[in-house]
C-alpha cells in the first residue's frame, strides 16, 4: 500500500460536466511509467488514471459506468526536465496536452464516467503498487472539460478558477514529491 500521505480520500466527486486533471511532472527515466493520478481503487474500479507513459497502463484512461474503459496513449512525455501535463473529458473527446500542445485524442461521445473509488493516489500506481520515479508538482482536478484558453492560463500562470482538488508541494523543488524522500503535501480542500 502506498504510504498515507500519498492517498486522499474522496467524500463525493461528479463529473456529469466532464473532468480535467493537470500536473507538472519531472520523469526520471523512460524505462517505466510514472503514476500522476488515480483513481482506479481496487479491483480497477475506480473513474480514471493518468500516468507519464514508459510502461504497461500508462496513459489517461478512464472507465465508464457501464464498466468499459477508454484510453489515450501512444505519446510520449519527455525525461529530465519539467513538462505540464494535463488531459479532459467533455462528454465528447478525450484530450491530452504536453505543455499545452495536444498530443493525443480519442473519441467518446456522450459516456459517462464512473463515480470515484473513493481514494485518490498522488504519484503512486494504485493498480500494479508502484510509486512515481520523478517528481510531481500542483496536481489539480477540475470537473469539467478546460477551453484551450484556460489550459494556456493554467500552465503559464497556474490559474486554478474552479478546480474542485488541488494539492501543491513546497515551493522550494527539493521539497516537491518524490518516490525516495518524505514528501511536505501541502493539501487544499478548494471546494469550501
Amino acid at each position: 500500500a502506498p504510504p498515507p500521505n500519498l492517498t486522499v480520500t474522496i467524500d463525493s466527486l461528479s463529473f456529469k460536466r466532464g473532468l480535467t486533471i493537470s500536473a507538472w511532472l519531472y520523469k526520471a527515466d523512460s524505462t517505466t511509467s510514472m503514476p500522476v493520478l488515480s483513481d482506479w481503487g481496487p479491483l480497477n474500479r475506480g473513474a480514471f488514471s493518468l500516468s507519464s507513459g514508459g510502461g504497461p497502463g500508462s496513459g489517461f484512461q478512464l472507465r465508464w459506468q457501464d464498466g468499459a474503459t477508454s484510453e489515450v496513449t501512444g505519446y510520449t512525455v519527455p525525461d529530465e526536465r519539467w513538462v505540464h501535463y494535463l488531459a479532459s473529458y467533455d462528454g465528447q473527446l478525450i484530450s491530452v496536452y504536453l505543455d499545452g500542445v495536444l498530443v493525443g485524442s480519442q473519441i467518446a461521445q456522450g459516456k459517462q464516467i464512473a463515480d470515484c473509488a473513493g481514494k485518490m493516489a498522488i504519484g503512486y500506481d494504485s493498480v500494479a503498487g508502484s510509486p512515481a520515479r520523478g517528481r510531481l508538482d500542483d496536481v489539480v482536478v477540475w470537473d469539467r472539460s478546460l477551453t484551450r484558453e484556460e489550459i494556456a492560463r493554467v500552465r503559464a500562470e497556474g490559474e486554478w478558477a474552479d478546480a474542485v482538488w488541488a494539492w501543491s508541494f513546497e515551493e522550494d523543488a527539493s521539497e516537491d514529491l518524490e518516490a525516495d524522500g518524505d514528501p511536505q503535501i501541502l493539501f487544499d480542500d478548494i471546494r469550501e
